[in-house]
């Protein structure tokens, strides 16, 4: 028979193209990685050895050296199908689930080819060759096949079973990598002169290269560092490997002053110029970055020792970077965390990475200690964010009520809408701590619409605008500001129930206007033009307060707390007060003055002209119930 070789020689050019590649790049050594490679040299020596059984065969060479190179082909060849199916259970991280029962019954169909193929030198079983006859395939030929179907079907049974667990395009490329294979075993049955399987295998394996293993997905281009998905790959492994590694964390105090003043493509340029010099001036280990102005180290077993490279990290950041022409002076912060010792899991040490930022302003320095705090304060963030979310799911939430006076009907006349959340124990959560967390996951939406919704039911169940509560405000935070078919929701909510569009004030922040201008505007234009009225919140806390006052259709102006109380501690404070609410008439716009405490305050403001007061010399924020009790005595 006259073999067709051709397509095992374009297989050893793929092949040998994808590891100069593959090696070529920097890239993470995983379970999964090391299976794609065993895999892929595999393939690599099995389609270099048929090639050299076919001439052994044309030239008759002695039954000695064609046995020992084809029992090597055989062998590796019938190893590939068995190597894919390892390298989906890695993938799909069901190899921990494995029992050593399961994994007997996996290994042995290539254990029974194994036999055969070993033994078929004396046998026959699964191929003969002598000078004489030539080379033949016997019974046992066809057993390897079933094999192959086997560790297949395996193969597609694991992939329809963790379907949900694969991307959509993972799922395409197991299947597509199957079905290649299928396709070249029928061809190979039918033309069994034109060797076609080890180029099947390898276009299978180049499509599983630039979905699932291309090393350049775990770099981070525009830094030169690998990314959060390296970074998780490297973490799982050195788990697996069940060693001690350490972790140096590197934040700099004042990279976020620096990106606000520079831009952002000017600051990843720095944090490039920083890793760049961290590789040159102290180590090439494995460099992580994914997170705004920050780098991780990895040390591994090999003697590196974290504290001798933390000092050098701080001596090398005394001098200032270059970024073009432009010098920066970077203060650098420095986590070491001895895993596992210190954090015993992945989890835990996104936890650290994530929450190594928000406590920059400490001073501490027990390691041990701070590597608590960061663990303490993200279980603090995440039981939080478990509570949010079962308080949306079972409607816990309370809305409270802090009643607003009017100079001018000497008596309550409105009210702010203040949601209120407790812990298992029924103790107050703080809204400056849950709030904040709510506009960093996306939670805030649902609670700004849960907030609308119960003050609207609250208003048309209680028709409040007829007992003298002229309107309610509610706070939009940003989130909500930039959501452009918010003014459509809160519209459809207010019809629902029935309310006039005048009976709500919508208080939006300085930072509101500062950071989402147009989507807030279009929102702010469509909801003025039904009546609803709106306020802005924190005046005087920064920002730029008068061209917002220019720019926005405010009604009223709310004073914050702090340019209140330092009029009544310094003698400037109070003229910047006078003057502020002088201007704030001049524009025929109302003002409410916050953090009202003490009857001096009402006195000297009302003198003033400040139209409303708001704070606890007239009432603390109050539950529905007893607002309502309160409405009835008005």
């Amino acid at each position: 028979m006259n073999y067709v070789i051709e397509y095992d020689v374009v297989a050893v050019a793929l092949a040998v193209m994808l590891l100069v590649h593959y090696y070529s790049k920097r890239f993470i050594s995983t379970s999964q990685t090391r299976v794609f490679l065993v895999l892929l040299w595999g393939t690599l020596g099995s389609s270099i050895l048929d090639i050299v059984t076919v001439y052994q065969i044309a030239y008759r060479v002695s039954p000695i050296a064609l046995h020992v190179t084809n029992v090597i082909y055989l062998l590796a060849f019938n190893m590939v199908p068995l190597l894919y199916l390892l390298y989906l259970i890695v993938v799909l991280q069901d190899a921990e689930k494995y029992s050593r029962a399961e994994w007997c019954l996996t290994i042995a169909p290539y254990t029974l080819s194994f036999i055969l193929i070993i033994i078929s030198p004396l046998t026959g079983w699964v191929y003969s060759y002598d000078v004489v006859n030539g080379y033949g395939h016997g019974l046992g030929f066809y057993v390897l096949y079933v094999v192959c179907a086997l560790y297949m079907l395996q193969a597609l049974i694991k992939t329809v079973k963790y379907r949900e667990e694969l991307t959509k395009s993972q799922r395409f490329v197991i299947y597509f990598y199957m079905s290649l294979l299928v396709f070249g075993v029928v061809l190979q049955i039918v033309f069994p002169d034109i060797l076609v399987m080890q180029l099947a295998i390898m276009l299978s394996i180049m499509l599983l290269y630039l979905s699932l293993e291309n090393p350049e997905d775990d770099i981070d281009k525009t830094l030169g560092a690998y990314n959060k998905l390296g970074f998780l790959k490297v973490l799982k492994n050195e788990f697996e490997r069940k060693k001690e590694f350490q972790l140096i964390i590197i934040n700099f105090y004042n990279y976020r002053e620096v990106q606000e003043i520079v831009g952002i493509n000017a600051s990843l340029l720095l944090m490039k110029n920083i890793i760049t010099l961290l590789r040159i001036k102290i180590t090439k280990l494995p460099t992580f970055s994914f997170l705004d102005g920050q780098v991780i180290l990895l040390l591994d077993d090999k003697g590196d020792h974290p504290e001798r490279i933390k000092t050098q990290v701080l001596d090398l950041f005394e001098k200032p970077i270059w970024v073009d022409s432009n010098q920066f002076l970077l203060s650098p912060f420095v986590i070491i965390v001895d895993c596992p010792k210190e954090a015993d899991s992945i989890e835990n040490i996104m936890m650290i990475t994530d929450a190594s930022n928000d406590i920059l302003s400490k001073v501490i320095d027990d390691r041990e200690e701070l590597v608590r705090e960061l663990l303490d304060n993200k279980r603090r963030e995440d039981h939080i964010i478990q509570l949010m979310t079962a308080a949306l799911n079972y409607k816990n939430f309370e809305v409270y009520y802090q009643p607003i006076y009017s100079v001018e009907k000497q008596r309550i006349s409105s009210a702010e809408a203040l949601i209120r959340l407790r812990d298992e124990d029924g103790r107050f959560i703080s809204p400056e701590e849950f709030i904040p967390l709510a506009e960093k996951n996306g939670l805030i939406i649902g609670i700004g619409q849960y907030v609308f919704e119960s003050v609207c039911r609250t208003m048309s169940e209680n028709r409040l605008w007829e007992k003298g509560i002229d309107y309610i405000e509610i706070n939009l935070s940003v989130i909500q500001c930039i959501q452009e078919n918010l003014h459509r929701r809160l519209v459809k909510i207010m019809d629902n129930y029935g309310i006039p569009y005048s009976a709500i004030n919508l208080e939006i922040t300085e930072t509101a206007t500062a950071v989402t201008k147009d989507a807030l505007l279009e929102n702010i234009n469509c909801l003025y033009r039904r009546g609803v009225s709106f306020s802005l919140d924190d005046y005087g806390t920064g920002y730029s307060s008068i061209s917002n006052i220019i720019e926005y259709p405010f009604h009223i102006i709310k004073l914050d707390k702090s340019i209140v109380w330092n009029a009544f501690e310094h003698d400037k404070a109070l003229q910047v007060l006078i003057h502020t609410i002088k201007m704030i008439k001049a524009l025929d716009m109302c003002i409410v003055a916050e953090g009202i405490e003490k009857k001096e305050h009402v006195k000297l403001l009302t003198e003033l002209g400040v139209d409303y007061f708001q704070g606890y010399y007239f009432s603390k924020p109050i539950p529905e119930l007893e607002f309502l009790e309160l409405v009835k005595k008005i």
